[in-house]
């Protein structure tokens, strides 16, 4: 949900915006300057939790190519992939708003496949990865504390996935926040 001080600061940068302007505009194109500041704030957070879907997802495509070498140990041949079923996520990624707002914005095409897969085996080290694999049954809580870690520990602690979204996203100083209490 978008604060009143994130609205705010929307309309306070279209006035300066319109302010800094040579020539006139009208009071329409005012109005679509400012939709145009809260769609990119809506792109972050598709973006966002677009990545958030694709490191946990990445968990198949780890199994898939361990199990796929040449002399696989019984390890790569086991691989627990119980992230990529995250109930949270699958309800995320099957909601229709989501799904509508994913096919306008395309975050497929921003996205760092390289950053997804080393945020994926980050994530694979860590004590709390490892200790939510070892419970079998799903608890939704649990499915949800194991998404807010991968966000808070694994993205957002992360200096080079927060120069990739400020590479791709250059409302990401002021959105940021937001887009992360929201997520």
């Amino acid at each position: 949900m978008i604060s009143r001080r994130n609205i705010r600061v929307k309309v306070m940068q279209t006035v300066y915006t319109l302010n800094t302007l040579e020539q006139e505009m009208n009071a329409g194109e005012a109005v679509k300057l400012l939709q145009k500041h809260f769609d990119q704030t809506r792109e972050l957070l598709i973006y966002v939790t677009y990545f958030l879907t694709e490191v946990a997802g990445y968990a198949e495509k780890d199994a898939y190519v361990r199990s796929g070498k040449h002399l696989p140990s019984a390890e790569d041949l086991n691989v627990n992939i119980k992230i990529a079923g995250n109930e949270l996520l699958w309800k995320i990624k099957e909601e229709a708003t989501f799904r509508q707002e994913s096919a306008k914005a395309k975050p497929e095409y921003k996205i760092d496949r390289e950053l997804v897969k080393k945020t994926y085996q980050h994530l694979s080290e860590s004590a709390d990865y490892r200790k939510y694999l070892q419970t079998e049954q799903r608890n939704p809580r649990e499915e949800k504390e194991i998404l807010e870690k991968i966000l808070n520990e694994h993205m957002l602690n992360s200096e080079v996935f927060i120069s990739h979204v400020e590479e791709n996203f250059m409302n990401w100083d002021d959105d940021g926040d937001m887009v992360v209490l929201v997520t």
